[in-house]
């Protein structure tokens, strides 16, 4: 039975950001409370002080926190593992994992793993919640409002498992991350101390995505893996290397500022080698980021390039109205050759009525400036009763002999993208950040199409939130 003085013998309440309630549901649950030097066996429900640690290895516990409304509560089961409880003034709890085995001494040197699968398991946490709770394992935590989940810390990495509802990840450093849904899973591993001399930062991560659909009345099943690096490092490219049952393949992909001196890139691709074991590896200048990342892909698919992207895809801070006649470009550097299949942009209404005609171009680069027309996509229409979010400008296809695909194909280079915007008042506002002299502009009749070349060009500091989307080789 509890005894420390700590743990309250009243009706157990949890207090905001001091106090959460356990509840022992089955099996044997034990509590280390903060500052204590021993478990005590769970007995009763018992208000134990944030910072205590809650060890469910052979059982099952009900926590239960305050919710930021007077008088509500949050609750979720959890078991599987040991964690130490903490939360915010916002209500969220966190649940950090602890104990479990040494690194060390299952995984090899450094804690990388020994064996292919990588999959040695240090320490797990099995989770069903109602309320606002986050689990953080070694390398990423997982944020839910009511969902089933699993957080793994492994010698691949921390994996984080949806087992229902949805799930928001990243990486404990808070820049990258991935959303979860229904049968999807992620590992991540980072290096706060990165990879000398390449790298004074790093994580990575790899998606795995298997679902079952319904063509033509029959069901198939679809595996994929999207992955992706953020670094702190000056260069301007990384290498994705993939090494399948059959043979070892790198890619170039740029990789793109995201601030603070950070840069990015994601990959989302199909196991072309069949099913089997999987190593994934990021690289810059040829030095690997670390050990690679481990998965099995359960079937194979058609031989199908990845694809990635090219531009800014996260939201920018602030808004501007799209000038009607009008085109905006920021400059993007391509590493590899590239088949092209949209752009998009994030927009919104702007408060002026009516609609506004948009057309997403590529220009190549002429001496630091846009030059000629290499691509135009299809028309969008921008409605002042549409809502806030991505829109998709896409590309036609004009299939040939030479071009079966009939994508717009994109060489190694420097390219301007952008939108050439119609008259409408500016009904349609773009997303952009201030990057200073990124951005070249001029005025041009949205009748008469984009001009070729680019022409006059006025600079400006705006970087919009668009991006083209485009497939990289191996074709």
């Amino acid at each position: 039975m509890l005894s420390a003085p700590a743990l309250a013998r009243s009706s157990p309440v949890p207090v905001l950001t001091h106090s959460v309630v356990v509840v022992r549901i089955s099996g044997r649950v034990s509590v280390e409370v903060r500052g204590g030097q021993r478990f005590l066996n769970l007995t009763a429900p018992r208000s134990v002080p944030v910072g205590s640690t809650i060890d469910t290895t052979r059982g099952v516990v009900e926590l239960v926190t305050a919710d930021i409304s007077p008088g509500k509560r949050q609750r979720g089961l959890f078991y599987g593992g040991a964690f130490v409880v903490s939360q915010d003034a916002s209500g969220l709890a966190t649940l950090r994992l602890t104990s479990g085995r040494r690194a060390g001494a299952l995984c090899g040197r450094g804690g990388k793993a020994r064996a292919a699968s990588g999959r040695s398991v240090l320490r797990l946490l099995h989770g069903t919640a109602h309320g606002r709770f986050r689990t953080r394992g070694r390398y990423a935590a997982a944020t839910v409002r009511g969902t089933r989940w699993t957080t793994i810390d492994s010698c691949n990495g921390t994996t984080i498992d949806d087992r229902a509802g949805s799930v928001a990840t990243q990486a404990n450093n808070g820049q990258l991350s991935f959303a979860l849904r229904t049968g999807q899973e992620v590992v991540y591993r980072c290096a706060l101390h990165g990879q000398r001399p390449v790298s004074r930062q790093y994580c990575i991560a790899v998606l795995l995505t298997a679902r079952t659909l319904i063509v033509g009345g029959r069901h198939v099943r679809v595996f994929r893996f999207s992955t992706g690096v953020i670094t702190r490092s000056s260069e301007a490219t990384a290498q994705l290397c993939v090494r399948g049952p059959r043979t070892s393949a790198c890619t170039t992909y740029p990789l793109q500022p995201v601030g603070a001196g950070l840069r990015d890139a994601v990959a989302s691709c199909l196991p072309t080698q069949g099913p089997g074991s999987y190593l994934l590896s990021w690289k810059v200048r040829g030095v690997a980021l670390g050990a690679p990342l481990t998965f099995r892909a359960p079937i194979g698919e058609p031989f199908a390039p990845c694809y990635t992207w090219l531009g800014q895809p996260l939201t920018g801070s602030q808004t501007t109205p799209l000038s009607a006649d009008s085109k905006t470009v920021n400059p993007y550097p391509l590493p590899t050759i590239a088949h092209a299949f949209e752009i998009r942009i994030f927009l919104r209404p702007s408060g002026e009525s009516g609609d506004q005609l948009l057309t997403g171009v590529v220009y190549a680069d002429s001496g630091g400036k846009p030059g000629a027309l290499v691509g135009t996509t299809e028309q969008l229409t921008f409605s002042s009763s549409d809502s806030v979010g991505w829109y998709d400008l896409t590309f036609a296809r004009h299939r040939t002999a030479q071009n079966p695909s009939g994508l717009l194909i994109l060489r190694p280079g420097r390219y301007w993208i952008g939108v050439l915007a119609g008259p409408g008042r500016g009904v349609a506002a773009v997303a952009y950040d201030v990057v200073r002299s990124f951005q070249a502009s001029n005025a041009n009749l949205y009748a008469t199409g984009p001009a070729n070349p680019f022409g006059p060009v006025t600079v400006g500091n705006d970087q919009l939130s668009m991006y083209l989307q485009y497939y990289a080789p191996p074709f």
